[in-house]
């Protein structure tokens, strides 16, 4: 009794070990042989015992999955644009002048800050 459904997955899982090859993907290659040798079997057993359009129900599954993806990566999203804003980072007011940057004509006592300052609690 041929089986149409068994047939049309190993045409996929074929095409899958191939795709690996080309992809040189060698770790999915065992995977997907033992896997697609599974499924053939699955789908001779069932066109056997239960009929051909179950079998068809079956491996027409991920098909649904794949255009119900497909469908909604069509549908526009809404985009959130971001405005690019200039961050404008401030130094750090001098300790002995107290000006940004240092206006210092004498030498201070203490070394001036010319790092920028990223938040005043964590200023001495």
């Amino acid at each position: 009794m041929d089986c149409l459904p068994a047939y049309t997955g190993g045409a996929m899982f074929t095409a899958l070990v191939i795709l690996d090859l080309i992809q040189q993907k060698w770790t999915s290659v065992p995977g997907h042989i033992l896997f697609g040798i599974f499924i053939v079997l699955l789908l001779i057993y069932i066109c056997q015992s239960r009929g051909p359009l179950l079998a068809w129900i079956l491996l027409s599954i991920p098909l649904v999955f794949v255009l119900l993806g497909l469908l909604l990566n069509l549908i526009e999203k809404p985009t959130v644009q971001k405005k690019a804003t200039n961050v404008v980072l401030e130094s750090c007011p001098c300790k002995c002048c107290s000006y940004s940057p240092c206006k210092c004509k004498r030498r201070c006592h203490k070394k001036p800050d010319p790092g920028p300052c990223i938040k005043p609690t964590l200023q001495n």
